[in-house]
């Protein structure tokens, strides 16, 4: 009878079909969020291995009259704040994740927000959208302009401080 892996959050996170031998594992998804804790304990309730991102697994999910096929749980981002890890090494469910998976998105993700930042990206969206200056001057130059009236601010004189030296700001 073929392993049965159940994944949780493939709404936000999808999982490929051909990841899997059909003959050694058989693939549930789901593509919508599910809300409930009773939603989550019947998606889970037969299956050996769960892949979640989002979805709490908490320890009422995870107690052996609920899930006694479970071995295996797989957090398919960095953390695992959403799954009771105590509750699963009492049971010897192993529990992976993935420590750099967003590494580099966090990062790159952090040198966007300071430029989108710094050079007031935000708030020209903002007055395109909300305003008529756009279409009526051709120019927001004077939406760019710092609090203090001064110009806009550029890179050219900024130093960059990273604050930890973990996998995100190596």
């Amino acid at each position: 009878m073929p392993r049965k892996v159940v994944a949780l959050d493939s709404w936000c996170v999808p999982i490929p079909r051909d990841l899997f031998s059909p003959d050694e594992y058989s693939l549930t998804t789901y593509n919508k969020r599910i809300e409930t804790r009773e939603e989550v304990c019947d998606a889970v309730r037969d299956a050996n291995v769960v892949a979640v991102t989002l979805t709490v697994l908490d320890a009422h999910v995870l107690s052996p009259a609920n899930t006694p096929n479970l071995e295996l749980v797989v957090a398919i981002s960095a953390g695992t704040d959403n799954i009771d890890l105590k509750a699963c090494k009492a049971r010897g469910i192993r529990v992976l994740n993935s420590p750099d998976s967003n590494t580099q998105s966090v990062a790159e993700h952090a040198l966007a927000l300071f430029l989108a930042t710094r050079r007031s990206i935000p708030k020209i969206q903002h007055h395109v959208f909300t305003s008529q200056q756009w279409t009526e001057t051709g120019s927001l130059t004077n939406k760019l302009s710092l609090p203090s009236g001064g110009k806009p601010a550029s890179l050219k004189n900024e130093t960059v401080g990273i604050m930890g030296f973990g996998a995100v700001g190596a």
